[in-house]
């Protein structure tokens, strides 16, 4: 039995309820926005991470490349 036929039947044993209620409630694509929501946090979390590696991997680069440096002289 699927959800929308199992949501009819209670809708009906509550008792009567506009079908425009119904279609209104099917319409709705929560799931669908919500699936959007994560792939964006996902998409812009990778970034987030990758930029931060960069960003920590150019720092220990800079400070090796003094550190040498300063030894040489």
């Amino acid at each position: 039995m699927s959800e929308s036929i199992k949501a009819k039947k209670l809708f009906i044993c509550i008792g009567e309820i506009d079908d425009a209620v119904l279609e209104e409630a099917e319409a709705a694509d929560i799931p669908a926005e919500t699936v959007t929501a994560r792939k964006r946090y996902v998409k812009y979390g990778t970034l987030a991470a990758a930029a931060s590696f960069g960003v920590a991997v150019t720092t220990y680069l800079l400070l090796r490349y003094r550190r040498v440096s300063a030894n040489v002289n």
